[in-house]
């Protein structure tokens, strides 16, 4: 658990152990935050980005939800979700580290309504002592409006999540990528030295 003096942020980071003298077999998710949320704050809506659809999406919350960050080459929502307490004013901010395999839920249970962070998508046999570290959780608040919201994230991930700025960043990348059965090699060469005569900082063969 971290507090950061400069952001109104609260950043998790746990580990999941399987203490037993046997394998615990198909783990398929675990939980590292799941915390009460108060009866009294009305109105609630949920916004994030869709990563498949390019866009800013917003959806009541008027029963149980759940977003997930998707899987491999099918990405769902961005990594970072606010929950607007709306006739509030409030925010509060929820970011999670891994941009696949994590679900983001608000549910109702005898003992009141919560939210859950966990770890998911996973086909996992613990062994004996086996240790499943989870990402970084931030949690945030933030007041007024959404954009607002956004920016109070933004400038905590600049300064406490983000790494350092490489020498001579921005780079000029040039990313070549195909799925040619044939003719790939002599396709790839040209591309090289194309990009050469552009003055491409970093040249990436994907795929």
């Amino acid at each position: 658990l971290q507090a950061f003096s400069d952001a109104p942020i609260l950043q998790f980071q746990t580990e999941f152990q399987n203490a037993a003298k046997t394998s615990l077999g198909a783990v398929t998710a675990f939980g590292p935050l799941r915390f009460a949320l108060r009866d009294d704050l009305g109105l609630l809506r949920v916004h994030s980005v869709r990563r498949d659809a390019y866009n800013l999406v917003t959806a009541p919350v008027d029963g149980p939800i759940s977003l997930t960050g998707g899987g491999w080459n099918a990405p769902q929502h961005g990594c970072l979700l606010l929950l607007e307490a709306a006739d509030r004013g409030e925010f509060l901010l929820v970011g999670i580290e891994w941009e696949r395999d994590w679900r983001y839920r608000i549910d109702k249970d005898a003992d009141g309504r919560w939210l859950s962070i966990d770890v998911a998508g996973l086909t996992h046999d613990m062994a004996p002592g086996e240790k499943l570290s989870t990402p970084r959780v931030f949690l945030g608040l933030s007041q007024g409006d959404r954009e607002q919201a956004f920016l109070t994230a933004r400038r905590y991930l600049q300064h406490h999540a983000f790494p350092d700025p490489l020498k001579n960043w921005p780079w000029i990348v040039y990313d070549f990528w195909a799925t040619d059965a044939e003719g790939v090699q002599d396709a790839l060469l040209h591309e090289v030295e194309f990009a050469a005569k552009l003055g491409v900082d970093i040249f990436v063969h994907d795929a």
